[in-house]
């Protein structure tokens, strides 16, 4: 265990697993301790700007002073054992020093990352390029947070809504993907990503390559192949994985509206992106009827709702920007 690995700790950066195991050795003994607590405290200060290149320099020269001597030493017999390991202590404690102080100005060095949002209204698409040249796809009332650059260890985005992403292959800096209940990991791919805040289901759906992916905050990963997809509903489900036709689920990107045995109300939401209305069902028998069909996204909507009506006898009316089932 080093002083890099507690000023990762403190940064918040070690896996939970990696926590774990530091703060076991932390209590291991009182000289553990007292460097963990050392180290904190450089910390604190060091976040309160109180740490500074000088601060890297002194300790380098200690370090460098104490190596002279300890070289210099000769072995006596009469030496006390204590004496002898205080001396090695000092100099340990000024190398711990020095690598987190080295770290810490490595970090705080960086230039701050500030972040981009991309929003779409309903109706319309987004095509963004991503600062490693990924494209994102982002569909009708859907929003894209990602930074203006990623760091030297992952890439991370934040999504509310549905989006297409074509991610650029880094097998050493993988893509994150985040939603309000769903974590996508993959490396360099094609997939879609559903999620919805206000729908009961967020669904990933593998065109090719491969993904991983788990519930918000989990570290237990589901493992998805092309041409299957995972639904995600609440944390406390299990995430469904299954075969799907992922060109159904992807035709928006070229704009075409796929349906295939999908549920009326599925094709509802579906239509009030598409088209900017509001509709409501004062039947709601209607909403589990199951419908499939291919449309463009430019056909009227008066027109898509008669061909599904020639397959149900349900009766629509539109006001402004209401449409009414019944």
């Amino acid at each position: 265990m080093n002083a890099t690995q507690i000023a990762r700790y403190l940064a918040r950066e070690l896996s939970e697993d990696e926590a774990q195991t530091l703060l076991r050795w932390v209590e291991e003994s009182p000289d553990n301790k007292r460097l963990f607590i050392q180290i904190k405290n450089a910390w604190s200060m060091a976040s309160m700007g109180k740490v500074d290149a000088t601060d890297v320099e002194y300790t380098r020269q200690r370090w460098q002073f104490v190596q002279r001597q300890l070289d210099q030493q000769t072995i006596r017999p009469l030496e006390t054992t204590p004496w002898r390991w205080l001396r090695v202590a000092a100099a340990l404690l000024l190398v711990t020093g020095l690598a987190f102080l080295a770290y810490f100005n490595q970090n705080r060095l960086q230039p701050e990352i500030s972040y981009q949002t991309v929003e779409t209204p309903a109706g319309k698409r987004s095509r963004i390029v991503l600062p490693d040249q990924s494209v994102v796809w982002l569909n009708a009332r859907s929003k894209l947070r990602y930074p203006t650059r990623f760091d030297s260890r992952k890439r991370e985005v934040k999504l509310e809504g549905e989006a297409f992403f074509e991610v650029q292959s880094s097998p050493d800096k993988p893509f994150f993907v985040q939603t309000d209940r769903t974590t996508v990991r993959v490396t360099g791919t094609a997939f879609n990503v559903y999620a919805y805040p206000s729908e009961s289901e967020q669904r990933v759906i593998l065109v090719h390559g491969q993904v991983a992916v788990s519930h918000a905050g989990s570290r237990q990963f589901s493992i998805l192949k092309p041409g299957f997809s995972a639904t995600v509903r609440k944390t406390s489900d299990p995430i469904v994985i299954q075969a799907v036709d992922a060109t159904e689920h992807t035709g928006w990107t070229t704009g075409k509206l796929e349906f295939k045995h999908l549920a009326f109300e599925d094709i509802a939401r579906r239509l009030e992106r598409t088209f900017n209305i509001h509709i409501i069902f004062s039947n709601p028998k209607y909403r589990q009827e199951t419908f499939s069909g291919s449309f463009d996204e430019n056909e009227p909507l008066e027109e898509i709702l008669q061909v599904i009506q020639a397959s149900s006898d349900f009766e629509y009316s539109i006001r402004k920007d209401t449409l009414l089932i019944r």
